[in-house]
């Protein structure tokens, strides 16, 4: 698409920089495209996440990433696992962000040891319904069932 061989503009990661709508087409063709052309299943998006390892995923929580994915796959032992594991990395609460985050993860690692499929489908909905709402992209969302769902 024209426009793209001018390379990603300076907001390139910032989806809620102001003038990121402006160089929509160019963030899309750099990042969107190539994500979109890969990744066609579940087992994609994991493949892509492990591709991140010790680059982009380097400084971030692994425990986390990794109890999502098994949640997602139904793994709901394992989940719990790693996100105890997250839990006990004992960030500090200092801030009321920081205290309901530490609740809402602590909440739903309670809900994965129930193996309530249902429980633990309706609790990462609500999750992801909230982040949905918070960052304003209802219009942008459609809900769709987590691979443990479809099995």
């Amino acid at each position: 698409m024209r426009g793209e061989e001018e390379g990603p503009p300076r907001i390139f990661h910032d989806m809620f920089a102001p003038d990121y709508e402006t160089h929509l087409l160019r963030n899309f063709n750099t990042k969107g495209r190539p994500f979109l052309d890969a990744v066609r299943g579940f087992d994609d998006v994991v493949a892509w996440v492990n591709s991140l390892r010790g680059a982009f995923f380097d400084s971030a929580p692994i425990d986390l990433i990794d109890a999502w994915l098994a949640a997602m796959k139904g793994d709901f032992s394992a989940a719990a696992v790693h996100l105890q594991a997250y839990l006990d990395l004992g960030e500090p609460l200092w801030s009321a962000v920081g205290m309901a985050e530490h609740r809402e993860q602590a909440a739903l690692r309670d809900v994965l040891r129930t193996g309530d499929r249902t429980a633990i489908a309706a609790s990462l909905h609500a999750m992801e319904e909230r982040t949905i709402a918070h960052d304003g992209l209802q219009r942008f969302w459609n809900r769709t069932p987590f691979p443990f769902e479809r099995a």
